[in-house]
């Protein structure tokens, strides 16, 4: 679908998010900017420790946050810190109890959002994630319209490492999707599972997958060879994203032993408190005596891409924990960001992964240990490969189709508030 003139226009709205990195997401940031050409629009988020020198000026005035107030961030640190001691007390035959003693900041920021909700006039507001959506349901005033951004699928089982007490969250967001009027989701199968998961008519469900903006081919930089003194005649191989057990970054480290010799790891990361986690301390020590280099400087989104375009290849590797990760293939930062750099990328051998990066010659999708004999024919086939993720680009990863498409759908399935 192409259209230049934003379908929603002339409208209120606010992005909620609650414990929700910003300057991260792809789709929301994309979303945000091509709204606010049209519409005032706000983001309400709780994180006072978003880097405004790396925040874009006109994403930085749009952010409303109750916690700015020094004393009243202070004020909301030590009342949860208490209640989350009580939790402590609390017996587990309580979950319900016992998560809203944890989810005290939550409450607070529900409040007062919802204040502002009855003094300022919205038309839609816009939770991103579960979290968010439910600080949004207890907050709403009745007069929005509610478009959740599903960006992490919560099913019922009871069991998740992510997650402490999830079947409660779970059971507070299912109440809290009774009230949206539309859900925005990154990929078909997504939101068919969704749909099966949450009861919910798939006629009010759209696809928004995480796709970087149009752009013209970018000219490759030197960012991480300059930065690190990498030899011309290394191949950079990045893998940016969250320092975490479920993105395999240690199994990543540990594959290097059959890479081929001209190869050095970029290990980035924009959340520089990963740093600090026993995990990190653990792919410390896989990296020695490996060449690895780890990188935590926060990159403004703007810059990100020609930042990647430095690598030569862009790994994505997810544990297969359930769905929200073995669908992955529109619902990854690090898949967009490597296409919108111009890179190749080796993933998971997920179906869905394999199927589209090796039907679309973009890369490989192999287990760990057959990374090395993909870099070797990535690295003697660069150029085709290149040319493939830029055609790819161009016919698949561009966010304007979708986004046009997606709110249209919204306003002729029950919105409120039709332009």
């Amino acid at each position: 679908m192409k259209c230049n003139v934003p379908i929603v226009q002339r409208k209120h709205i606010a992005f909620i998010l609650y414990d929700y990195p910003l300057l991260v997401s792809t789709m929301v940031i994309n979303s945000i900017a091509l709204l606010a050409k049209e519409n005032d629009v706000e983001v309400f988020t709780n994180d006072n420790q978003i880097d405004h020198n790396s925040c874009a000026p006109w994403l930085q005035k749009l952010i409303v946050n109750p916690q700015s107030d020094r004393l009243r961030r202070y004020i909301v640190i030590l009342i949860s810190q208490f209640f989350r001691v009580i939790s402590i007390f609390v017996p587990n035959r309580l979950p319900l109890l016992k998560w809203y003693f944890n989810q005290v900041g939550l409450i607070l920021f529900s409040r007062w959002m919802h204040r502002r909700l009855r003094s300022h006039h919205y038309d839609i507001i816009i939770p991103v994630e579960c979290l968010s959506l439910i600080a949004a349901n207890m907050a709403r005033t009745g007069c929005e319209d509610l478009i959740y951004y599903n960006m992490e699928l919560l099913d019922w089982s009871k069991e998740n490492p992510l997650y402490k007490n999830k079947l409660t969250l779970k059971k507070l967001e299912f109440e809290a999707i009774k009230s949206t009027t539309h859900v925005m989701i990154t990929s078909p199968d997504r939101a068919r599972i969704f749909c099966d998961i949450n009861q919910f008519p798939k006629e009010r469900i759209s696809v928004l997958p995480i796709f970087p903006l149009h752009q013209e081919s970018r000219t490759r930089t030197r960012y991480f060879r300059d930065k690190f003194s990498i030899s011309d005649q290394c191949q950079i191989i990045i893998y940016s994203g969250n320092f975490m057990p479920w993105a395999m970054c240690l199994e990543i480290i540990k594959s290097m032993d059959t890479w081929p010799k001209n190869t050095v790891l970029v290990m980035h990361t924009w959340n520089k408190y990963a740093l600090s986690s026993n995990y990190f301390r653990k792919m410390q020590n896989a990296a020695k005596n490996r060449p690895v280099f780890f990188s935590s400087d926060f990159i403004c989104y703007d810059d990100l891409a020609p930042a990647l375009s430095s690598a030569d290849v862009g790994l994505l590797f997810y544990e297969s924990l359930d769905a929200n990760f073995t669908e992955i293939l529109f619902s990854s930062n690090k898949m967009a960001e490597y296409v919108a750099a111009g890179i190749p990328v080796i993933c998971s051998s997920f179906p869905s992964l394999r199927c589209f990066v090796e039907e679309h010659g973009i890369g490989r999708s192999v287990d760990f240990f057959e990374i090395g004999d993909a870099l070797s024919q990535i690295q003697s086939e660069n150029e085709k490969y290149r040319q493939n993720v830029d055609q790819c680009r161009r016919k698949y990863f561009e966010f304007e189709p979708y986004f046009y498409k997606a709110f249209s759908e919204y306003l002729n399935n029950g919105s409120k508030n039709k332009s």
